[in-house]
């Protein structure tokens, strides 16, 4: 395929379309190859040709991404032969449904709990770990992504806690809080891709036990991070702190390995203050510090970490 993030002016609009809302749709591309592209039925086939008419291939892209927006897809691969599925197939199928609660608000649910591959949820519906029977981390199979492609899907409170099966999530809004253990147990989750240009907090344990996630987020305006946020992500290796950050909460960042590729020691923002046993059980970790940014007295371990600045 083209590389289509350098060709033309038209170019930047297609690389931030296909970045930050239409991941799935990107995928389904991919997947096909020759540049013949099979979407939903074996009647629509479209032939995107390796021309110089990247205007040609921009419309025929925007036309099949905006489709799988308003309709939704399962995309599932075994034995190297791919299949794509529609909403209203899986529906009919009795493969998924959709619930709407006392407010109209659309959810949907897996009911094949052994379902494999990437679904992506078209505009309009939402998910929601914890709606279904209260079972933390039912409604999914054993899918392993999932994209959200509505940008107005608001960010729950136990949102994929206990997905475990998921290793890649997709989200398109902005949110500007990660609630409360968002992803809690989500223990294959490598590949997290969301807008974090507005988030000002990450709550507590938001992401604990998320085992395999290495590829730091960079939260530019994060103010706050919660108790226990990063709690034993054991392949986090790194991570920005932003200068507007105020508060670091209790075991933030046990059990990570923060320090695993940096040659020279963590230096914090000025202001920031900090719980207790922040950075405790990361390998060869130093950290400068001011002692007016710990607020506690420090342990036999902590005080092997810390280099107290005047």
């Amino acid at each position: 395929m083209n590389d289509f993030s350098t060709q033309s002016e038209n170019s930047k609009f297609l690389a931030k379309t296909l970045n930050n809302s239409l991941t799935g749709a990107y995928e389904v591309l991919e997947i096909v190859n020759d540049f013949k592209l099979k979407i939903y039925k074996e009647s629509e086939i479209k032939i995107i040709k390796n021309t110089e008419d990247f205007d040609s291939q921009l419309d025929i892209l925007i036309n099949i991404l905006n489709k799988i927006k308003e309709d939704g897809l399962l995309i599932t691969t075994k034995d190297n032969q791919t299949e794509i599925k529609t909403f209203d197939e899986l529906i009919e199928r009795k493969i998924i449904e959709i619930y709407q609660d006392e407010k109209d608000t659309k959810y949907v649910r897996v009911l094949d709990k052994d379902l494999e591959g990437h679904l992506i949820v078209p505009t309009g519906i939402f998910y929601r770990s914890r709606y279904f029977n209260n079972e933390i981390g039912y409604g999914l199979g054993k899918l392993s992504k999932i994209t959200l492609l509505d940008e107005l899907h608001p960010m729950f409170e136990k949102f994929f806690y206990g997905c475990e099966n998921l290793e890649e999530i997709v989200l398109m809004n902005k949110p500007i809080i990660i609630p409360k253990e968002a992803f809690f147990n989500c223990r294959k989750l490598e590949n997290l891709k969301i807008n974090t240009e507005h988030i000002k907090t990450i709550e507590e344990k938001a992401f604990t036990n998320c085992e395999k996630m290495s590829k730091q987020l960079i939260f530019e305006n994060l103010e706050k991070i919660g108790k226990a946020a990063f709690y034993n992500c054991k392949e986090l290796d790194g991570f920005e702190f932003a200068k507007s950050l105020e508060y670091i909460d209790d075991l933030a960042f046990y059990n990570t390995r923060l320090n695993k590729d940096m040659k020279d020691d963590i230096k914090l923002p000025q202001n920031v203050k900090l719980g207790k046993g922040v950075f405790l059980k990361i390998p060869k970790i130093r950290i400068h510090i001011k002692k007016s940014q710990i607020g506690n007295i420090l342990t036999k371990e902590e005080r092997k970490i810390y280099v107290i600045r005047p």
